[in-house]
């Protein structure tokens, strides 16, 4: 049972307004609309797979229906797997009461009742939903004087939760035959119950009494009710024939729709209003004076015998001889409603919670208004929600163990709603946000693992090899065992190695010299080069033998001197180094002619030409982009540096947001908390021309604790300090900066920890 104050859902119950067989229905507040609603918080679960869909499809079904003689259905859910629906609240009386206290009421108001009944009813088959439950008990006249029709598709969204048409749902003593046989129903099993409410409103008596359940099917099946005219004197012929109709049993000669009843209903009262006499009460049952209730089981009348008259000036009848019988049934069940309440505290006791709730539903079942038992059943309920609740903390730590963050979100939820103190939940809702926060950071990992390799896959491509193996080594600095950053390395560093020597100085080497004039050419014998040691960066250069020259001499030279012009410094300085070694190899050989000498003199010269040319020639322009930086709630920047281990000078504020014009570059940042607690290193590829954002870094929310003590500790001075003592100033390490407060250790020159 729900306490006043309980939430369910948006919505904060007020009281409970009763409680029946298939739940119990409270009063609620809405906050969102600022209204009263209605909750029916039903007996049924939601554990049997597919329940809770089919439960959504069929209340789907019912909140569709709009309709003024229809209760709305604004919401549905479940708390705790019990589904529960959100109605409109209309105050007001229930037939069954009226009926109960046998309100003195004109019958042309009972016919426009019947009359909006039926218009309800109608509406809703036309839209494919049939009610299966019509009794007294649902429908409601508000303070308006109209009829409204509550639990519209409930019997069929609850029950058994079947799909088919043919299940066993209803009440006993208003369903139609074909209904308790299990035949197939449709509409017309609603008419019947319709003639059945319409004759217990008329007559203030049962259609078709009965001890138990057995008795009044029976009499449905295979007996008539008690003639209405016998019960209600001088009542107009035409509503015995509407009523006598509504209650055949046999389905064919029923009225053909509600639509059809709602009409006959409709034409006689309106015949009814224009005669006079039948707008007044005086048309009553018989026995029927207006009482305050008459204590009866049935749901409209008191289940006396219809033929028990008694008049007014009759004697006291003689004492009633089941009384005694009444009385010891009584007892009886006082007996057994003590017996199952202590088996229930007994399993109580052993925590056999669901042994426990069973007896306690049994003693609830011989009374449900008990109020011992209604307290011991809130209990078990209790301590059965916080044991799930145990269940799915449980579930939800296992969850996170796996990696499975949002399910185990999901469970955390569910526990927390079963229970809101749940033990250590605020331990595992603190795991699951550092779970959170480490998966982001893996994932930020990862997209710049991917980026790096994708541009030094794309820089390998265009030929770009330094570009290349910047990348790859800046993807294998986050992942080491990166088999594609390895083997993007391996190539870079082969067509490194294979472009150390130039073609054009290969080829300017390897091309014969010629002579002025006529050789003696047993006199020219094969140079035998003096052999160069190979390194990684500066392979030997061999050099061949000297054939014949060709018409021009310095061809080859100015050949060379271009490609060195053209490929730049960094060419020329390796085409200068690959040619020092060519003539050491020549010097080596002996000298067979003065045409060649003075041919490789002039090359040289030209070579010395070329090389101060591309030496004093202005160093292009680095191109630059802008680096803006931000964290939340703020960080501090406290270094810059480059991938070959040179510092960015740093602005004077330090502090995100922050925006730097930069050169284009892989730059390694460290960024520290607001209170320095948490220091973290970020690596950024500045583009060219262009803004470069890097990923937004997110500390822990500051308390205003956090915030204000270090001007706190700053105005409240030692006393036990000496204040002729200067403060100890930061010693800046080996590249000059100072520490990193965020770290304990010295950082060596060019690295960042």
């Amino acid at each position: 049972m729900l306490q006043p104050g309980t939430q369910v859902g948006r919505y904060e119950i007020q009281r409970r307004l009763g409680r029946g067989g298939m739940g119990t229905v409270y009063v609620a507040h809405d906050p969102v609309l600022g209204r009263m609603v209605a909750i029916k918080v039903f007996l049924s679960d939601l554990d049997l797979p597919d329940a809770s869909e089919r439960f959504t499809r069929e209340a789907r079904s019912a909140a569709a229906l709009n309709h003024a003689n229809i209760v709305t259905i604004h919401d549905f859910g479940d708390v705790a797997s019990q589904p529960y629906i959100v109605m409109e609240y209309v105050q007001g009386e229930t037939l069954a009461e009226m009926i109960r206290r046998k309100a003195p009421v004109s019958i042309v108001d009972k016919l426009r009742w019947m009359e909006e009944l039926c218009a309800g009813v109608a509406y809703a088959h036309q839209v494919g939903v049939i009610h299966r439950d019509i009794k007294p008990t649902n429908l409601m006249v508000d303070r308006s004087g109209r009829l409204k029709v509550l639990d519209f598709g409930i019997a069929k969204m609850l029950g058994t939760l079947a799909t088919n048409a043919t299940a066993l749902i209803g009440t006993p003593g208003y369903m139609a035959p074909e209904q308790i046989l299990g035949k197939a129903i449709d509409h017309r099993s609603d008419l019947f119950s319709i003639g059945v409410v319409c004759y217990e409103l008329l007559a203030y008596a049962e259609a078709f009494p009965g001890e138990n359940v057995p008795a009044i099917t029976h009499r449905i099946l295979n007996a008539e009710p008690t003639p209405i005219s016998q019960l209600v004197p001088d009542i107009h012929p035409g509503v015995v024939a509407i009523v006598e109709r509504g209650l055949a049993k046999n389905v064919e000669e029923r009225f053909e729709s509600a639509e059809a009843l709602r009409a006959a209903i409709g034409r006689l009262r309106r015949q009814l209003e224009t005669e006079p006499g039948w707008d007044a009460t005086s048309v009553s049952p018989r026995g029927a004076t207006p009482t305050a209730g008459t204590g009866g089981r049935g749901t409209g009348s008191a289940r006396e015998p219809v033929n028990n008259v008694v008049g007014v000036a009759e004697l006291t009848p003689p004492p009633d001889p089941r009384r005694t019988d009444r009385e010891a049934l009584a007892r009886r069940r006082a007996t057994q409603i003590e017996a199952a309440l202590e088996t229930s505290r007994a399993f109580l006791g052993r925590l056999e919670l669901e042994a426990a709730l069973d007896a306690c539903e049994q003693a609830l079942t011989l009374d449900d208004t008990h109020a011992v038992a209604l307290e011991l059943e809130a209990v078990i309920k209790e301590a059965m929600a916080k044991q799930r609740a145990a269940a799915f903390l449980a579930e939800a730590r296992t969850e996170l163990n796996r990696g499975e963050l949002t399910l185990a979100q999901s469970l955390l939820q569910q526990a927390r709603t079963l229970d809101p103190e749940v033990p250590d939940s605020k331990r595992l809702d603190r795991d699951l946000r550092l779970a959170r926060v480490e998966q982001e950071r893996a994932r930020q990992r990862a997209d710049t693992l991917n980026r790096a390799v994708a541009a030094a896959r794309d820089a390998l491509a265009r030929g770009e090899i330094e570009a290349s193996l910047a990348s790859a080594r800046e993807a294998l600095a986050l992942d080491p065992d990166s088999h594609e950053a390895k083997a993007i390395e391996a190539e870079a560093m082969r067509r490194l190695d294979d472009d150390t020597v130039p073609g054009a100085l290969a080829q300017a080497v390897t091309t014969p010299l010629p002579t002025p004039g006529p050789v003696d050419q047993t006199m020219i014998a094969p140079a035998r080069p003096t052999p160069v040691p190979k390194t990684k960066k500066r392979p030997a250069v061999a050099v061949p033998s000297i054939p014949a020259a060709p018409r021009d001499v310095l061809a080859p030279v100015r050949q060379f001197s271009a490609t060195a012009v053209a490929a730049g410094r960094s060419a020329a300085a390796r085409m200068a180094i690959a040619f020092t070694d060519t003539m050491t190899a020549v010097n080596a050989a002996p000298k067979q002619q003065k045409q060649i000498a003075a041919a490789i003199s002039g090359a040289v010269v030209i070579i010395a030409a070329v090389a101060a040319a591309v030496i004093m020639r202005p160093a292009p322009v680095v191109p630059t982009g802008v680096l803006v930086l931000d964290a939340v709630p703020w960080a501090t920047i406290s270094r810059i540096e480059r991938e070959d281990g040179t510092e960015q000078p740093l602005p004077a504020r330090a502090s995100t947001p922050l925006s730097l014009t930069m050169p284009a570059g892989t730059y390694r940042i460290r960024v520290a908390s607001p209170t320095g607690s948490d220091s973290r290193l970020i690596t950024v590829t500045v583009g060219a021309d262009r803004v470069t954002a890097a990923p937004v870094e997110r500390f822990g929310e500051m308390t205003p604790e956090d915030y204000f003590e270090p001007y706190l500790a700053a105005q409240t001075p030692d006393p036990t300090a000496d204040d002729t003592t200067a403060p100890a100033s930061p010693e800046p390490d080996a590249a000059g900066a100072l520490a990193d407060p965020a770290t304990a250790s010295v950082k060596p020159p060019g690295t960042i920890q």
